[in-house]
C-alpha cells in the first residue's frame, strides 16, 4: 500500500512561516497594551492592571485559540483545550505566564517527537552510523532531552554547516512567491531537485525532477509518495535479489597508477605495460559530481570492463568511499540488473532454492561480449530460462538452446580476464563491505 501524506503535514516550513507572523503579530499587539498601560494606567506593570493584563491574556489566547493559519498546534485539540484553561486561570492571577510558557515548550516537544514518528522513511535513510532502534528508544522516552534527540537526527542527516540560514533564506522565498504555484514550483526544483552548484539535476533525482515538470497538476507531494512507494517495492523484492545484488555489491576498487620509473635498464623488461589511456577519461563522481582523483579511483568493474573491451561508454567513478557506498546500489540496479527484468528466475520461482539446477552466481550472455557488452543473468537456472528468448531478440538467433554451454560465462571470470589480464598495469582493491 502506497502512503500519502497531505500537504498540510508535509510542507511545514508554511507552518512556519505562519508561526512567525502570527508570534511577531502577537508580540507587537502586547507590546502596544504595554505601552498604553504606562502611559493611561496608575500601575507599575502591566501584570498589576487589572484592566489591561486581562487584554495581554486575550491576545495570547487569540495566538493558540484563534489562529487562523495552519500551525504545529491547530489539530492538537487536547492541548488548545487544557491552554484555555490556564489562560482562564492566569487572567484571574491564579496561574503564570511562566507555567503557560512551560506547557507550550513541553507540547511543542512532544509534537516534535510525533513528527519524526509519522515519517518512517527518515529511519530507512538514514546513514548505518545512527542505531535507528536507539532513536526510535528515545522518540518514546520522555525522560532522553530533546537535545539529545535532535543531535541523533542531525547525525543522521548530515547536519549542514550553514542549514539555518539555508532554512530561512528559503522560507523568504516560499514567502515572497505569495501562493503563486509556477513560482513555488521552479522554487522547489531548485531546492529539491537540483545540485547547488551547476543548477543540474542529480543523476538519481532526474526522473522525479522530469515527472514534477511534467504538468501543472504534479504535486511535490505525489512525487515524495512516489519516491516512498519505489522505496516500499524495493524493499520487498529485496530478498529475492539479495543474492544477485550481493554479487553486483563484491565489486573491486581500482586504483590506476602511472607505470613506475625504471629503476634501471636491466628492469625495463619487467615493467607492467602502460595502462589503457581510455581508463584515465574519468567523469565526475556519480554521487556528488565532484572531480575524481586518477590515482585513487572507486570505480563500477562492470563499466570499467566493457570500455576496457573497446565499448563506447562511459565509465562511472566515485570520488570516495562514501560516495560509492551511497550510490552503486542504485547504479548497478539500474545499468545491470538481470536482462531477464520481471522474467528473472528469481522473482517467478520464489519456491526454489538458490542453487538448485545450476550455479547461484551471475552469468553473461557469451555473444555480447562480442559487441563489447556484458549482458547479465543472476545464475544459470535463470538464464536458462530466458537466453533463448533475450538471443532471438538480440541476435536474430532463433535455433533451440538445449544446453548453456558455449553460451555464458561467469561474470566473474569475464571480469578477472578483462581487468586484471587484459591489462595488467591496473592495480585492483577491493572495496570494503559496509
Amino acid at each position: 500500500m502506497t502512503t500519502t501524506t497531505s500537504p498540510a503535514t508535509r510542507e511545514h516550513w508554511l507552518e512556519l512561516i505562519a508561526k512567525r507572523k502570527q508570534r511577531q503579530r502577537c508580540a507587537d499587539d502586547v507590546e502596544a497594551i504595554k505601552r498604553a498601560c504606562s502611559t493611561t494606567c496608575a500601575s507599575k506593570h502591566v501584570a498589576e492592571c487589572k484592566d489591561c493584563y486581562p487584554k495581554v491574556i486575550e491576545r495570547i489566547r487569540a495566538r493558540y485559540c484563534g489562529s487562523p493559519e495552519q500551525e504545529w498546534f491547530t489539530e492538537r485539540k487536547a492541548f488548545l483545550h487544557k491552554l484555555d484553561g490556564l489562560l482562564s486561570d492566569a487572567k484571574e492571577q491564579r496561574a503564570g505566564l511562566k507555567l503557560i510558557d512551560e506547557i507550550l515548550e513541553s507540547e511543542k516537544e512532544a509534537w516534535y517527537r510525533w513528527v519524526l514518528r509519522t515519517y518512517p522513511e527518515f529511519f530507512a535513510v538514514a546513514p548505518r552510523s545512527i542505531d535507528t532502534k536507539e532513536l526510535r528508544t528515545m522518540l518514546d522516552d520522555p525522560d532522553r532531552s530533546l537535545e539529545e534527540v535532535v543531535a541523533t537526527v542531525w547525525r543522521g542527516l548530515d547536519q549542514p554547516a550553514n542549514w539555518a540560514a539555508d532554512v530561512d533564506a528559503f522560507i523568504a522565498k516560499v514567502d515572497a512567491a505569495n501562493g503563486d504555484a509556477a513560482a513555488l514550483k521552479q522554487l522547489h526544483v531548485s531546492q529539491f531537485f537540483s545540485h547547488e552548484a551547476t543548477g543540474e539535476a542529480y543523476e538519481a533525482e532526474r526522473q522525479y525532477r522530469q515527472d514534477y515538470l511534467a504538468g501543472p497538476t504534479s504535486s511535490l507531494d505525489s512525487i515524495m509518495d512516489k519516491i516512498i512507494a519505489e522505496y516500499q517495492n524495493g524493499k520487498k523484492s529485496q530478498p529475492q535479489r539479495i543474492e544477485f545484488q550481493n554479487q553486483l555489491d563484491a565489486v573491486r576498487r581500482a586504483k590506476v597508477a602511472h607505470e613506475q620509473k625504471m629503476r634501471d635498464r636491466n628492469n625495463k623488461r619487467n615493467q607492467p605495460p602502460p595502462v589503457n589511456e581510455r581508463l584515465y577519461d574519468l567523469p565526475p563522481c556519480y554521487v556528488c559530481k565532484s572531480a575524481v582523483d586518477p590515482k585513487d579511483v572507486f570505480s563500477c568493474t562492470i563499466c570499467q570492463a566493457e570500455r576496457q573491451m573497446g565499448a563506447d561508454r562511459p565509465l562511472t567513478a566515485y570520488c570516495s568511499e562514501r560516495c560509492f557506498h551511497r550510490g552503486h546500489v542504485g547504479h548497478s540496479e539500474k545499468a545491470h540488473d538481470c536482462e531477464a527484468g520481471d522474467q528473472c528466475a528469481q522473482l517467478r520461482d520464489q519456491d526454489t532454492a538458490m542453487g538448485d539446477n545450476g550455479s547461484d552466481h551471475p552469468v553473461v550472455c557469451r555473444e555480447c561480449l562480442g559487441k563489447y557488452k556484458i549482458t547479465l543473468y543472476c545464475n544459470d537456472r535463470c538464464a536458462g530460462q530466458n537466453l533463448k528468448q533475450h538471443k532471438q531478440d538480440k541476435h536474430g538467433v532463433n535455433e533451440g538452446l538445449e544446453s548453456l554451454q558455449g553460451h555464458t560465462q561467469a561474470l566473474q571470470e569475464v571480469l578477472d580476464t578483462v581487468l586484471a589480464k587484459g591489462n595488467p598495469g591496473l592495480q585492483f582493491k577491493p572495496v570494503d563491505e559496509a
